[in-house]
């Protein structure tokens, strides 16, 4: 294990990290006009409430991409959640910094981040939009940096460990459950912002993290509950299609059988319910003809779109082997800048676009 883990008082864990979320459910789930109001009043608690689980505000920050493209949250289209999440976080961190004088040691392993910062700053000389090229690269090293940063502050317990992965189990739940309405309609399962990968993902790590969590060395009812918790993810997760999220996940179930006997029992159970599941859930069809498109030989009958997306990233990094094109130039070397936005695949973007 990477750290102790509480073996009692979880759900208390889980409680308490779910009602400081009070501000986002409602915002994804009110069409009332007062809701502005509202969230106002809800919001002045749920940043005295982050101050106090800071592990809660990073994991929220993690996942609020997921979320903020919701059309309910058109109201706050001037407003990223995102942005907002980071200056939270920065102000926690200088609160950890400055009143707690808080000094973590520093892993070696963050040597690792300044090569692609550099790289970054280097192809601002000669990216072909110099604006759209700053702003990528200062989202990158201030939105990145604090995701790495930030659990060395907030996540130095066990006890924070815990609030901070039963949160983005919480989350998994709620963007999950969200998706239910779609069941039985032609369309694949979308999370809040419209993607199905979204869904996938989030569904895919909430099932890791429920086995992970609650699985392991617990009680019955605790088990009862895990058995639920991954019903409702599985549903996310095959009703989205998500291709890489699925192997991803089916690839962690096996290991944890390999190196975790005791839980084969209960993943039995687990497929049993996926059994379950695909005979008494109406899982659109979509969901199934994009999964079976994992069975397909020709790149472009799997790959789609993405095919070409990854296909120009190549070509730029064979045209422009020692500089790239620059920090966010691949649209610009691209047919359609709309649907060319990047190449689907980080390694062929940092090639394509810088030294």
């Amino acid at each position: 294990m990477p750290f102790p883990r509480p073996k009692t008082e979880w759900i208390p864990y889980g409680v308490a990290s779910l009602l400081t979320l009070p501000f986002l459910i409602f915002l994804i789930l009110s069409d009332a006009p007062d809701r502005i109001f509202l969230a106002a009043l809800l919001g002045i608690p749920l940043i005295v409430c982050l101050a106090r689980y800071p592990e809660v505000a990073l994991a929220v920050y993690l996942m609020i991409g997921m979320i903020k493209g919701d059309p309910r949250l058109s109201f706050m289209e001037s407003l990223d959640l995102t942005l907002v999440f980071a200056g939270l976080l920065v102000a926690f961190l200088l609160a950890e910094v400055i009143y707690e004088k808080r000094r973590p040691p520093w892993p070696k392993e963050f040597l690792l981040y300044l090569p692609p910062v550099f790289m970054m700053l280097i192809s601002l000389v000669y990216t072909p939009h110099f604006e759209i090229g700053v702003a990528k690269a200062g989202r990158f090293i201030l939105l990145t940096g604090l995701a790495i940063v930030s659990p060395l502050y907030f996540l130095g317990s066990s006890t924070k460990m815990m609030r901070f992965l039963t949160t983005l189990v919480g989350i998994g739940l709620l963007i999950s459950v969200q998706s239910f309405p779609m069941l039985g309609g032609s369309e694949r399962l979308v999370a809040p912002s419209g993607l199905n990968i979204q869904l996938g993902y989030i569904a895919a790590i909430s099932i890791i993290l429920v086995v992970y969590l609650f699985l392991v060395d617990s009680s019955v009812y605790q088990r009862l509950l895990s058995y639920l918790l991954l019903a409702i993810f599985s549903i996310g997760l095959i009703g989205a299609g998500a291709r890489s999220a699925t192997i991803g996940a089916s690839v962690c179930m096996i290991l944890c059988a390999v190196f975790y006997k005791r839980l084969i029992r209960d993943l039995l159970v687990f497929g049993g319910i996926v059994v379950l599941i695909l005979w008494l859930v109406p899982i659109p069809e979509a969901s199934y003809e994009y999964l079976g498109t994992l069975t397909r030989s020709n790149p472009h009958d799997v790959l789609t779109f993405r095919n070409d997306l990854m296909q120009l990233g190549v070509d730029l990094t064979s045209e422009y082997p020692f500089l790239g094109v620059g920090i966010g130039g691949y649209p610009f070397h691209s047919p359609d800048p709309n649907l060319y936005n990047w190449p689907h695949h980080v390694i062929l973007e940092f090639s394509a676009e810088t030294v």
